[in-house]
């Protein structure tokens, strides 16, 4: 994972959108971490919690697209998702590029890439969208982002040891 992100941080092109959010491969885990933080009581908890929502909250200013080349389960998977709080619907573009995937599917609610689309949602609503208008329609929703969802045309790899190739 450590190449994978390496190579993909030296990969990106340099006019990279301000509002672009790439991931690195344990993306998933990182907000998997975090969204796990309930309501505690303890000092360090609320201080980690009130810190980190000041850092995300400027993902709830504008339109943003996040993408994330993550390893999942000993697997690598792209998801691409445009979001912005402000509008309806919340998620505009939610594809899966999973190169062990047929493509024009809706995307299972328990495959990895939908896996990881609802912690994305739930890592927004906690740090990033929090107090904001229309975070009740997520709130209520688990599966939001997932409606849209699809997995979209990509290489298919014929082994089981190439996805960090094809997912970069």
């Amino acid at each position: 994972t450590a190449l994978i992100d390496y190579l993909l941080q030296r990969s990106l092109p340099e006019e990279l959108p301000g509002t672009t959010i790439v991931g690195s491969s344990n993306a998933m885990r990182y907000m998997e971490q975090y969204v796990k933080i309930r309501n505690s009581n303890s000092r360090s908890d609320v201080r980690l919690v009130e810190t980190m929502q000041w850092q995300y909250t400027y993902y709830a200013l504008q339109k943003f697209t996040f993408v994330g080349v993550n390893c999942s389960m000993g697997h690598f998977f792209v998801i691409f998702v445009e979001f912005d709080i402000r509008t309806e619907p919340i998620f505009q573009r939610v594809e899966v590029y999973d190169s062990l995937r047929r493509t024009g599917r809706t995307v299972n609610k328990n495959s990895n890439g939908a896996l990881f689309l609802k912690l994305l949602q739930a890592f927004l609503i906690k740090f990033s969208f929090h107090g904001m208008r229309n975070v009740e329609i997520l709130q209520r929703d688990p599966d939001y982002s997932l409606k849209d969802a699809s997995f979209k045309s990509c290489p298919q790899q014929d082994n089981s040891n190439d996805c960090g190739l094809f997912g970069l």
